[in-house]
């Protein structure tokens, strides 16, 4: 029989292992299967077993990378449910997801799993200004004036431009004004403003969602989200019926939309935010074909996974929030992403990694990213 305090004196214990040895999360779910073993015959106590993976994500972490999953969020999930349930921790699927298919499928994801706007148009090949110069882009027009690349990333016709020689036009005669697409930064010198509203229609467990998605961003990062007053440029959360989408970066369009659909959940809407905050999706990166190999015979969106010449920021990171899984756009039971060894990638949903931080953080706040500093 369990001592009363006991379960409260296991998480403390972990809290204190955590910051006493700066531990940080990454592990994958083949890797932890590895660890634990066969299953013992006796089916353990559910918190001793969601305390048991914690600390093995935090043990395989040490000797890892760069990129590291903030995974305070599995703790901080840990505590709610122990405390709102009773005393009790029950199996569900991350924060803001509690969809079986989540819970049997770790490839699902509902990001890659919305169906595509029925007004979604052909391909086309469009310029856009970047850093470097104009480069081009496949979007499909989803309504007037609006783009889509990739499912979920957004873009205004005034972004983009029908050929190359206009937009190296635009390019050279005003240069590229890298802090067209940045959020402000404060007074302070230190953090970054982004105005946002929300839409009163959407149902309050989408609400909570983006609460706790701001959330996640604000604590671990030096962004400050503000509830719109007067600001000129803001983001607004609605359900576009569009599935799960943004515009990448500040658009400086006045409002700028992120649609969130009644399943997306929490880790969508913090994938979401990181296109708002100017991310792109990790295996566009130039030096992608080093760490996976895409297989565009198993699927029929070719443009959704382009190479972008974009900024290759810190080490390449299978556990971004902002990585696509095996799985996304297939055609067949096939997975048509892995990595060269042949393995597949899970979705990560659950919680921000350091290089996501570090990503949206540098092109803010290094000059050469952003000309207003």
């Amino acid at each position: 029989m369990k001592l009363p305090g006991e379960n409260l004196f296991k998480i403390l214990f972990v809290l204190v292992l955590s910051l006493g040895l700066g531990l940080n999360i990454h592990c994958s779910a083949e890797e932890l299967a590895a660890l634990q073993g066969e299953e013992e015959e006796e089916e353990p106590d559910l918190l001793d077993q969601l305390i048991q993976e914690w600390l093995l994500y935090e043990l395989l972490d040490a000797g890892a990378g760069g990129c590291n999953v903030q995974q305070g969020l599995l703790l901080e999930t840990l505590f709610n449910q122990y405390i709102t349930e009773g005393g009790t921790v029950s199996p569900d699927a991350p924060a803001g997801d509690g969809s079986d298919t989540a819970q049997s499928n770790p490839f699902y994801d509902p990001i890659g799993d919305q169906p595509l706007p029925e007004t979604l148009g052909e391909p086309e090949q469009k310029y856009m200004l970047s850093l470097y110069g104009p480069k081009p882009i496949t979007v499909q027009e989803v309504s007037p004036g609006v783009y889509m690349k990739e499912s979920d990333m957004l873009f205004s016709e005034d972004q983009l431009y029908d050929y190359a020689d206009v937009a190296e036009n635009v390019y050279y005669s005003s240069g590229i004004a890298t802090n067209s697409y940045r959020w402000p930064r404060n007074a302070d010198g230190v953090t970054f403003s982004v105005a946002y509203t929300v839409d009163s229609s959407l149902p309050q467990s989408t609400k909570d969602e983006i609460n706790q998605a701001i959330a996640h961003w604000q604590e671990r990062s030096f962004f400050r989200f503000v509830a719109r007053t007067s600001e000129s440029d803001y983001i607004h959360f609605q359900d576009g019926n569009s599935g799960c989408n943004s515009y990448v970066g500040r658009v400086g369009i006045g409002r700028q939309n992120i649609n969130l659909a009644e399943n997306c959940g929490f880790g969508a809407a913090v994938h979401e935010i990181g296109h708002a905050l100017g991310l792109w999706h990790e295996q566009s990166r130039t030096d992608r074909d080093d760490f996976v190999t895409i297989f565009l015979d198993r699927t029929d969106g070719d443009s959704n996974y382009a190479k972008e010449s974009s900024h290759d920021i810190g080490p390449y990171d299978y556990e971004s929030i902002m990585h696509y899984g095996s799985f996304y756009f297939a055609t067949t039971d096939q997975p048509v992403m892995t990595k060269k060894d042949g393995s597949l990638i899970e979705p990560n949903r659950r919680a921000l990694t350091d290089c996501d931080v570090t990503g949206a953080q540098t092109i803010h706040s290094n000059p050469s990213y952003n000309s207003a500093l």
